[in-house]
């Protein structure tokens, strides 16, 4: 009996407070996503930081209001894929396109 009582709190515990989880990740999601775009940045040559720090927080500002599209440019900029060089990513980040 005390088994089925300890789940059934638990279940009112996470009905009410996987909401409130939910909703916190959804308000930090931009803020996360623009600080992945500057340190994905700061990864780049010095002559290139500046310039595609302010494109990708221009591209982040016209996705304002879609958290989860927001977070996931910021993913594909940072061009992370194992096994990579350093040189290789770069070239990923300033050549999206080839």
């Amino acid at each position: 009996m005390s088994g089925w009582l300890v789940g059934l709190v638990a279940a009112a515990r996470n009905a009410v407070m996987m909401p409130l989880v939910v909703e916190l990740i959804k308000e930090q999601t931009p803020r996360i996503a623009y600080q992945l775009v500057r340190v994905t940045a700061q990864l780049l040559p010095a002559a290139h930081r500046d310039r595609y720090a302010c494109e990708w927080a221009a591209e982040l500002d016209e996705l304002a209001g879609k958290n989860v599209t927001q977070l996931c440019f910021a993913f594909t900029r940072s061009g992370d894929r194992p096994g990579d060089s350093p040189r290789a990513r770069v070239r990923r980040l300033l050549y999206p396109l080839r």
